[in-house]
């Protein structure tokens, strides 16, 4: 998936890892969250890293999980690193997510 400023992946090990890193060396308040991005398969979520396309940085995750309950819901977790945050990212790369899961 793409956006205006993001490309939008499958979490991937190396993605992660860094996510997991980052979060431990410099939000370390987040580190529970640290667990799940740590395995692209845990708590049988779908998994998606954002990429700033120009500068090909990690901007964040997003992680949807679908409840097979009678009401069929989805929960919707996300991380955005630091230098990221009050920008607009999340906003983008979750409306783009919540429309491909639409379809």
């Amino acid at each position: 998936m793409e956006t205006i400023r993001l490309l939008i992946a499958p979490n991937k090990i190396g993605y992660a890892n860094y996510l997991h890193d980052y979060i431990y060396r410099y939000d370390y308040q987040n580190k529970d969250f640290a667990y799940q991005i740590g395995d692209p398969s845990s708590y049988n979520y779908i998994n998606f890293i954002l990429i700033e396309k120009y500068k090909n940085e990690i901007v964040g995750y997003i992680a949807i999980q679908l409840e097979y309950d009678k009401e069929h819901t989805v929960s919707l977790s996300y991380y955005v690193i630091k230098r990221y945050r009050d920008k607009g990212y999340m906003k983008e790369g979750l409306k783009e997510v919540i429309e491909a899961i639409k379809k």
